[in-house]
């Protein structure tokens, strides 16, 4: 299965905030501080590598899908390749994602 079939990118009404789904199961993650109760270091890392990208302000995640909110001052195309990259990253180092 390719990486872009495990994810995919959503619009929503607001235009600082898209929706990224998931094939692969995520912790629920709501405040900042819900990251260090992540057990797998491996989406741990991922999260925080999205939150840890420049313009993002604010990343949340469900159980197959991370919500990610941008700065007002910053486009969509400064952060889609970033948190893309993040993805693939996580998804290439950890095969045993589960469809």
């Amino acid at each position: 299965m390719s990486d872009q079939q495990q994810y995919k990118w959503q619009s929503v009404p607001n235009d600082n905030i898209m929706v990224v789904h998931t094939r692969f199961k995520l912790p629920r993650v709501v405040f900042d501080f819900d990251l260090d109760r992540v057990e797998s270091g491996a989406l741990r890392m991922l999260l925080k590598t999205i939150r840890a990208v420049h313009g993002v302000e604010e990343v949340r995640s469900g159980y197959y899908e991370i919500t990610v909110q941008k700065g007002e001052m910053f486009l969509w195309a400064e952060i889609v390749p970033a948190v893309d990259k993040a993805i693939q990253g996580f998804i290439s180092n950890n095969q045993k994602v589960q469809p």
